[in-house]
């Protein structure tokens, strides 16, 4: 892959992150994290990209590692979430319909039948 390819690719990366996660907040957010004593600043960049410890990178789980040393969601990783989201509704349970008496007989029950009528055609 060639050099203008890579930058049409990273600029289609930033229309889909602008137009896209709502938990993404607005350019010019600073996102802070305290992890093992120390605050961490993330700033947002308009082209969805974002800047720490004066690198930029283009996850916030990227960031999250550089961090942690770990593999986060970045998300999770600084406490964005969609508050507006409502809980998913709980499914209704379908009713189910009421079994019907066995029309067949059961084998014993068969069986015993069977024992009767034969005795009765003998005596």
């Amino acid at each position: 892959m060639n050099k203008k390819n890579v930058k049409n690719d990273r600029s289609a990366l930033s229309i889909v992150r602008s137009a896209g996660d709502p938990r993404l907040p607005k350019a010019g957010t600073i996102l802070t994290r305290e992890h093992d004593g120390k605050t961490h600043r993330v700033e947002v960049l308009k082209d969805g990209s974002f800047l720490y410890a004066r690198r930029r990178y283009t996850s916030l789980s990227s960031i999250a590692l550089a961090i942690t040393g770990k593999v986060w969601n970045g998300f999770a990783f600084f406490g964005l979430t969609l508050e507006e989201a409502a809980p998913a509704p709980k499914p209704k349970p379908v009713p189910t319909p009421p079994l019907a008496p066995a029309s067949r007989p059961t084998l014993k029950k068969a069986i015993l039948k069977k024992g009767t009528a034969s005795k009765k055609k003998s005596a």
